[in-house]
């Protein structure tokens, strides 16, 4: 079949290590592990696009990947490591259910948008 390389996908979305979560793990840890992914797989990007760039100047450069964080104490690490693609799920969850708990009516609106089968946002 045909090869991909990390440099060549569409997007990548990182997801926190929900299995250590279960077996015990704090959301530091489960952060580090999406964080050390991030960075590694961001550097191979960037060897795999300089190496396809000096062959083709006009190559597209790579997506840029999102990693999942759960701890907002990861958030400064993120700025540190020049990390811009993140999803602060466990505060996107909390504001849901601020909102929902202001507001029952407003439980249908998130429903729609946030479940898969619901609009799709862009």
């Amino acid at each position: 079949g045909r090869e991909i390389t990390l440099d060549q996908f569409d997007s990548i979305l990182i997801l926190a290590d929900a299995v250590a979560m279960e077996n015990g793990a704090n959301m530091m840890s489960c952060d580090s592990r999406s964080l050390s992914s991030l960075l590694i797989i961001q550097d191979i990007q960037k060897k795999l696009y300089d190496k396809r760039k000096s062959k083709d100047p006009n190559a597209p450069p790579p997506c840029a990947p999102i990693s999942e964080i759960l701890d907002t104490r990861t958030k400064s690490l993120l700025k540190v490591a020049n990390c811009h693609g993140y999803i602060m799920s466990n505060q996107i969850i909390s504001s849901v259910m601020a909102q929902v708990s202001e507001d029952k009516d407003i439980n249908i609106v998130l429903r729609e948008i946030l479940t898969a089968d619901g609009s799709e946002t862009y």
